[in-house]
Protein backbone atom coordinates (compact mmCIF):
# COMPACT_ATOMS: atom_id res chain seq x y z
CA UNK A 1 0.00 0.00 0.00
CA UNK A 2 2.88 2.63 0.49
CA UNK A 3 4.51 1.80 -2.08
CA UNK A 4 1.29 2.37 -4.39
CA UNK A 5 0.72 5.71 -2.61
CA UNK A 6 4.64 6.76 -3.03
CA UNK A 7 3.82 5.73 -6.84
CA UNK A 8 0.99 7.98 -6.92
CA UNK A 9 2.61 10.77 -5.12
CA UNK A 10 5.63 10.89 -7.26
CA UNK A 11 3.63 10.93 -10.98
CA UNK A 12 1.48 13.38 -8.91
CA UNK A 13 4.72 15.51 -8.81
CA UNK A 14 5.53 14.20 -11.91
CA UNK A 15 2.74 16.00 -13.60
CA UNK A 16 2.85 19.11 -11.79
CA UNK A 17 6.32 20.05 -13.33
CA UNK A 18 5.56 19.21 -16.84
CA UNK A 19 2.61 20.78 -16.65
CA UNK A 20 3.33 24.17 -15.68
CA UNK A 21 6.55 26.01 -17.28
CA UNK A 22 7.59 29.31 -16.32
CA UNK A 23 8.13 31.11 -19.41
CA UNK A 24 11.61 32.76 -20.30
CA UNK A 25 11.93 36.33 -19.03
CA UNK A 26 13.10 37.01 -22.66
CA UNK A 27 9.73 35.94 -23.78
CA UNK A 28 7.79 38.75 -22.34
CA UNK A 29 8.09 40.86 -25.06
CA UNK A 30 5.74 42.38 -28.24
CA UNK A 31 7.31 43.97 -31.10
CA UNK A 32 10.33 44.03 -29.14
CA UNK A 33 9.60 46.23 -26.38
CA UNK A 34 10.28 44.75 -23.23
CA UNK A 35 9.47 45.90 -19.56
CA UNK A 36 11.59 48.61 -18.58
CA UNK A 37 12.00 50.39 -21.57
CA UNK A 38 11.62 54.05 -21.66
CA UNK A 39 9.92 56.11 -24.45
CA UNK A 40 13.12 56.89 -26.19
CA UNK A 41 13.71 53.21 -26.61
CA UNK A 42 10.89 52.38 -28.08
CA UNK A 43 10.18 55.77 -30.58
CA UNK A 44 13.82 54.49 -31.73
CA UNK A 45 12.08 51.17 -33.11
CA UNK A 46 8.73 53.08 -33.89
CA UNK A 47 8.95 56.16 -34.12
CA UNK A 48 6.85 58.66 -32.14
CA UNK A 49 4.00 57.71 -30.65
CA UNK A 50 0.50 58.98 -30.08
CA UNK A 51 0.55 60.72 -26.24
CA UNK A 52 -3.05 59.06 -24.98
CA UNK A 53 -2.52 60.33 -21.41
CA UNK A 54 0.85 62.66 -20.44
CA UNK A 55 3.08 61.69 -17.42
CA UNK A 56 1.49 62.51 -14.42
CA UNK A 57 0.79 61.68 -10.93
CA UNK A 58 -1.70 58.87 -10.49
CA UNK A 59 -3.05 59.17 -6.98
CA UNK A 60 -4.93 55.30 -6.85
CA UNK A 61 -1.39 53.63 -6.97
CA UNK A 62 0.96 55.99 -5.70
CA UNK A 63 2.81 56.26 -8.77
CA UNK A 64 3.49 58.21 -12.10
CA UNK A 65 2.50 57.38 -14.90
CA UNK A 66 1.58 57.90 -18.85
CA UNK A 67 0.01 56.41 -22.08
CA UNK A 68 1.05 55.90 -24.95
CA UNK A 69 0.09 54.54 -28.15
CA UNK A 70 0.43 53.39 -31.77
CA UNK A 71 -2.83 53.38 -33.36
CA UNK A 72 -5.38 52.51 -31.33
CA UNK A 73 -4.39 48.62 -30.67
CA UNK A 74 -1.02 48.66 -28.83
CA UNK A 75 -1.36 50.90 -25.88
CA UNK A 76 1.80 51.05 -23.68
CA UNK A 77 1.35 52.02 -20.47
CA UNK A 78 4.93 53.82 -18.80
CA UNK A 79 5.56 54.16 -15.03
CA UNK A 80 8.05 56.13 -12.68
CA UNK A 81 8.05 56.74 -8.72
CA UNK A 82 8.12 60.34 -8.95
CA UNK A 83 7.36 63.77 -11.56
CA UNK A 84 11.53 63.93 -12.11
CA UNK A 85 11.82 60.20 -12.80
CA UNK A 86 12.12 58.51 -16.25
CA UNK A 87 8.55 56.26 -17.21
CA UNK A 88 9.55 52.73 -17.93
CA UNK A 89 7.38 50.66 -19.89
CA UNK A 90 4.89 48.49 -17.42
CA UNK A 91 2.55 47.57 -19.19
CA UNK A 92 1.85 46.48 -23.16
CA UNK A 93 -1.52 45.97 -24.73
CA UNK A 94 -2.05 44.63 -28.04
CA UNK A 95 -5.41 44.35 -29.58
CA UNK A 96 -5.10 43.39 -33.10
CA UNK A 97 -2.97 41.36 -35.67
CA UNK A 98 -0.54 44.37 -36.28
CA UNK A 99 3.02 43.25 -36.66
CA UNK A 100 3.46 43.09 -32.97
CA UNK A 101 4.27 39.33 -31.89
CA UNK A 102 6.08 38.11 -29.07
CA UNK A 103 9.96 36.54 -29.95
CA UNK A 104 8.26 33.29 -30.85
CA UNK A 105 5.69 34.37 -33.54
CA UNK A 106 2.75 34.19 -31.27
CA UNK A 107 0.35 37.45 -32.02
CA UNK A 108 -3.37 38.48 -32.27
CA UNK A 109 -4.53 35.71 -34.92
CA UNK A 110 -2.51 32.76 -33.69
CA UNK A 111 -4.95 29.81 -32.15
CA UNK A 112 -5.11 28.96 -28.23
CA UNK A 113 -3.31 25.03 -29.47
CA UNK A 114 -0.74 27.11 -30.65
CA UNK A 115 -0.09 28.97 -27.49
CA UNK A 116 0.02 26.35 -25.54
CA UNK A 117 2.50 24.48 -27.61
CA UNK A 118 5.03 27.48 -27.54
CA UNK A 119 4.56 27.99 -23.29
CA UNK A 120 2.85 24.98 -22.41
CA UNK A 121 -0.17 24.58 -20.23
CA UNK A 122 -0.81 27.95 -18.59
CA UNK A 123 -0.22 29.06 -15.14
CA UNK A 124 -4.27 30.34 -15.34
CA UNK A 125 -6.36 29.40 -17.26
CA UNK A 126 -9.70 30.89 -16.72
CA UNK A 127 -13.18 32.55 -18.49
CA UNK A 128 -14.04 35.94 -17.91
CA UNK A 129 -18.14 35.29 -17.47
CA UNK A 130 -18.88 38.05 -15.82
CA UNK A 131 -17.57 40.05 -19.13
CA UNK A 132 -19.35 38.46 -22.20
CA UNK A 133 -19.09 40.15 -25.39
CA UNK A 134 -19.76 39.07 -29.54
CA UNK A 135 -22.59 35.99 -29.49
CA UNK A 136 -22.53 35.58 -26.04
CA UNK A 137 -19.36 33.60 -26.01
CA UNK A 138 -16.93 34.34 -22.62
CA UNK A 139 -13.40 35.24 -23.49
CA UNK A 140 -10.68 33.07 -21.94
CA UNK A 141 -7.49 33.95 -20.34
CA UNK A 142 -4.58 31.93 -20.39
CA UNK A 143 -2.11 33.56 -17.86
CA UNK A 144 1.75 32.71 -17.79
CA UNK A 145 4.52 34.29 -15.18
CA UNK A 146 8.19 34.20 -16.15
CA UNK A 147 10.68 32.55 -14.77
CA UNK A 148 11.76 35.72 -12.71
CA UNK A 149 8.28 35.81 -11.03
CA UNK A 150 7.71 39.43 -11.75
CA UNK A 151 6.28 39.52 -15.09
CA UNK A 152 3.01 38.06 -16.42
CA UNK A 153 2.14 37.37 -19.91
CA UNK A 154 -1.88 37.21 -20.70
CA UNK A 155 -3.14 35.64 -23.48
CA UNK A 156 -6.68 36.47 -24.24
CA UNK A 157 -8.80 34.42 -26.52
CA UNK A 158 -12.15 34.14 -28.16
CA UNK A 159 -13.55 31.01 -30.12
CA UNK A 160 -10.08 29.29 -29.75
CA UNK A 161 -8.35 32.75 -31.15
CA UNK A 162 -5.91 34.68 -29.29
CA UNK A 163 -7.85 38.70 -29.57
CA UNK A 164 -5.29 40.27 -27.29
CA UNK A 165 -2.02 40.42 -25.88
CA UNK A 166 -1.00 41.55 -22.59
CA UNK A 167 2.83 41.79 -21.42
CA UNK A 168 3.12 43.20 -17.75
Amino acid sequence: MKKKILLMMAAALCAGEISLAAVPLDSAALGGITSGMTQEDIESIYGPADVLIPYEANRREGGYVSKLGYGKTVVIWMGGASASSTPKVEIIVVSANNGFATPEGIHVGSTKAEVIQVYGQPDFDYSNRGNTIARGNSPQTLMYKTTEGRHRMAFMVQNGIVTEIRVS
